[in-house]
């Protein structure tokens, strides 16, 4: 038999919006596997068991003597499943992989096919080993397309056998970019056994994930929210290993990454400065909970708790190859109070595995010991807001996509950076000047009494204070954190605080009280409200324009000017104080690329008093980078000798510009990065029309003289969904800028240079066999960017019209 042949490198995965961490190292000069990535090299599968199995659930026992798989076995608990499960199990005998010398394949490449992705239970899959001597092993679910290893959960481990709990077996929730789009089931993902040497977790040595806290942590405590009122340590614990994974590279580390507040004097005073992160946090806890994704993961603790090496060697193994931060359960056996933390490093001198507790943000010393007899226990508490200890006596390790789901995520995402994370979870309220038939509060509002009362008053809240009409709990901060008004009790839901003449920057942190009269937070904003007679805005703000060009801003007044006044502008880039004297139009050249603060200041000439004064922000490009800015379409193309194992040539990978055509849809925008969604129908086809669709996102230099990345997806078929379809997909990185011409710009190369630049390249199309009839499912699994007779091509033009 032939084995499949995989020519390009390794390749970091990036997912329809963002790039993949790889920000892993080791301690004492320990040998990094090759990264994150890899791919395998396999003969052609060989089914071995198809079976069905009903709602009550049942066993699958592959009886193949003399075959690597003899004695496997899939296990599915009762009403697992809402319908008959079909079951295709087969493997591959693996020829080579890409994942450096510490990592060693002692399984063969493994399928496991179900009907649905995610059973309702954990199903138990136990996999036939042989572990070497002197050797560790650990469970992997293998992304074949992006070449990602995921660990899967060990319920029990012998030199023969490796027992996972998971409740899925695709990697749809770890990362394709196929199913992040679609939120199908890759089953191109598989499962493979492999160990480390022992030897590489002796001596006194710290492994690491690379996950630092007070780095990639978030800053504010689990104190909970309206929403989980008992705390949110799983929603913000996966939360920070996903943005570690998937969004550090591109966005930066996550500790006070997206905090609202300008001001840089206090960022402890208020962990409550980062909103969207919070919500988000609660959202996906509650997410997890109300999917009841985890149910069952009891009984898994108890299994791992018998031999605490599991959880140990567990950690240990996924650190050596995978390089990425691990998601612990803990649990108290008396109460039953549960906790979720995240395991970044382990101590082989010590003993320890260090752990980023939400109830501590920051705080590096926290760890779980360990024993070769036991493993914890681990003082907490149930949340940030408790004020009792909780001895965690269990600990289970746990795969993460059992817990988050991909395209959730991704719906999540979209959310977070819309500003409306939460909206569909947390109740609705609406904040007022003075009392509830006052004027609702707006950024940049004018009033004219230094008293400003604050009311917030919510109709989805289960409880509000008693004799209003259902008013909330509210305070009110100034720009230091320093607490200025409180909506309570004593009040009667009635905040108040002092202004000061001109912009007062106020924060508003905004609580719901549940049926057991408690109150738990709700939202945090930030508001400038304005004290005098005059209110001064810029208009436009924000400007982008173009560096040497003159720009126009014109100060627009709300109130009454004093009888002699002046405008004074300070454009932020070293320029100096200029007035314009009583004109609201001013025009300023801006000599150099970047962002910059414009400030507009109204003085009385009376008494040389400020009357009032406001901010806008501009960002300056480059007239190059403005042409692209205003493109709206994409066309990508590979072009390189592509076949299968079997010697089939495919067609280029191209995905082009039928969605303008057809529906007239553009990519987007957002600074310097670009993204689009896109599906439609191509007409004139047939009665069933062939869909198209796909996605497209990435980042252009400062400059644009470089595509720093390029992640491009795209799915044919048939509107039935019959017959057969075609999937291809590119990822690209560091593409230079060749050509300007007409409407497009163009990032062009030729030959086999081309190699450095393609991170991943995929083809699967199902077909029917030329010969045969029958349909068949087929991988481009041979690129080669050296042979003559096809010269290499890739182009990525983008099109204003």
């Amino acid at each position: 038999m032939n084995a499949s042949k995989f020519t390009f490198p390794a390749c970091l995965l990036i997912s329809a919006c963002l790039g993949l961490s790889s920000c892993s190292k080791y301690l004492d000069n320990i040998d990094p596997a090759t990264g994150e990535t890899g791919f395998i090299t396999t003969d052609p599968a060989i089914s071995v068991v198809t079976a069905t199995i009903g709602v009550a659930g049942g066993t699958v026992l592959v009886s193949k003597p003399g075959s690597p798989v003899d004695g496997l076995e899939l296990s599915i608990q009762d009403s697992s499943f809402s319908k008959p499960q079909t079951v295709n199990i087969s493997y591959a005998v693996v020829k080579s992989h890409e994942f450096g010398e510490n990592f060693n394949a002692i399984s063969p490449l493994i399928t496991v096919e179900l009907t649905d992705l995610y059973a309702g239970r954990p199903m138990d899959l136990k996999i036939p080993i042989k572990v070497p001597a002197g050797h560790l092993a650990m469970a992997f679910l293998y992304d074949s397309t992006s070449g990602e290893l995921e660990g899967l959960p060990i319920a029990e481990i012998t030199d023969n056998y490796i027992l996972i709990s998971s409740r899925h077996f695709s990697a749809t929730s770890a990362g394709s970019l196929k199913s992040a789009i679609t939120g199908e089931p890759n089953w191109n993902d598989r499962i493979i056994a492999g160990s480390v040497l022992e030897s590489l977790t002796s001596g006194n040595l710290q492994i690491s994930a690379g996950f630092d806290v007070g780095t990639d942590d978030w800053e504010f405590p689990n104190y909970g929210a309206y929403i989980t009122p008992a705390g949110q340590c799983l929603g913000q614990s996966c939360l920070a290993i996903w943005y570690y994974n998937y969004c550090k590279k591109a966005l930066g580390s996550a500790f006070h990454k997206f905090d609202t507040n300008l001001s840089t004097n206090r960022p402890d005073a208020y962990w409550f400065d980062n909103p969207k992160a919070y919500r988000f946090s609660a959202v996906i806890h509650r997410d997890i909970e109300d999917s009841k994704r985890l149910d069952g993961w009891k009984t898994l603790m108890e299994r791992q708790m018998s031999n605490p090496g599991i959880i140990w060697k567990s950690v240990l193994v996924e650190m050596i190859i995978r390089n990425s931060p691990q998601l612990l359960f803990l649990r108290e056996n008396a109460t039953g109070v549960a906790h979720a933390v995240i395991c970044y490093k382990v101590d082989l001198k010590e003993k320890k595995l260090y752990v980023a507790d939400p109830n501590f943000p920051g705080d590096a010393g926290r760890a779980i010991p360990y024993t070769e007899t036991s493993i914890g226990p681990y003082t907490s508490r149930s949340s940030a807001s408790s004020t009792k200890d909780v001895v965690f006596d269990q600990v289970c390790y746990i795969q993460i996509s059992n817990a988050l789901d991909r395209k959730e995520m991704r719906l999540r995402w979209s959310e977070f950076e819309n500003g409306t994370i939460g909206n569909d979870k947390f109740p609705k309220y609406k904040l007022f000047a003075g009392n509830t038939g006052g004027t609702e509060i707006t950024d940049r509002m004018l009033v004219s009494n230094a008293e400003f009362k604050v009311v917030c008053k919510s109709e989805d809240c289960e409880a509000s204070i008693i004799g209003t009409d259902k008013l909330q709990k509210i305070f009110i901060v100034n720009s230091d954190g320093g607490r200025i008004g409180t909506a309570d009790d004593a009040s009667h839901g009635i905040a108040t605080c002092t202004l000061q003449p001109a912009d007062n920057k106020i924060g508003i942190y905004v609580t719901g009280m549940r049926a057991n009269g408690q109150e738990y937070y709700v939202d945090f904003k930030w508001f400038t409200i304005n004290l005098g007679e005059v209110y001064l805005t810029i208009t436009p703000d924000p400007l982008q324009a173009i560096a040497d060009k003159p720009c126009s801003f014109i100060a627009e007044v709300k109130g009454t000017l004093p009888a002699s006044y002046k405008l004074v502008w300070n454009f932020g880039d070293n320029t100096g104080d200029i007035s314009s004297g009583t004109s609201l139009l001013v025009e300023h050249t801006f000599t150099k690329e970047g962002s910059y603060i414009i400030t507009c200041t109204l003085y009385d000439n009376a008494n040389s008093g400020l009357v009032a004064r406001t901010t806008s922000k501009a960002t300056i490009i480059s007239s190059f980078v403005s042409e692209l800015l205003d493109t709206k379409y994409l066309f990508v193309s590979l072009n390189a000798d592509m076949q299968t194992d079997e010697g089939i040539s495919l067609n280029p990978i191209t995905i082009d510009m039928e969605y303008k055509h057809y529906n007239n849809q553009k990519i987007k925008w957002t600074g310097l990065e670009f993204f689009l969604d896109f599906k439609y129908e191509l007409s004139g086809s047939s009665a069933d029309p062939v869909v198209v669709t796909g996605a497209l996102s990435g980042k252009v230099s400062a400059d644009g003289k470089i595509l720093e990345s390029l992640a491009a997806f795209q799915r044919k078929e048939l509107k039935s969904q019959t017959g057969g379809w075609r999937e291809e997909s590119v990822k690209l990185k560091i593409v230079p800028f060749s050509d300007h011409t007409g409407d497009a710009t163009k990032y062009h190369m030729t030959g086999s240079e081309i190699s450095t630049v393609v991170s991943d390249a995929s083809i699967t199309w199902k077909r029917q066999n030329p010969t045969s009839g029958e349909w068949e499912t087929i991988e481009m699994r041979y690129l080669d960017y050296d042979n003559t007779s096809i010269i290499p091509t890739l182009w990525v033009d983008f099109y204003k019209y």
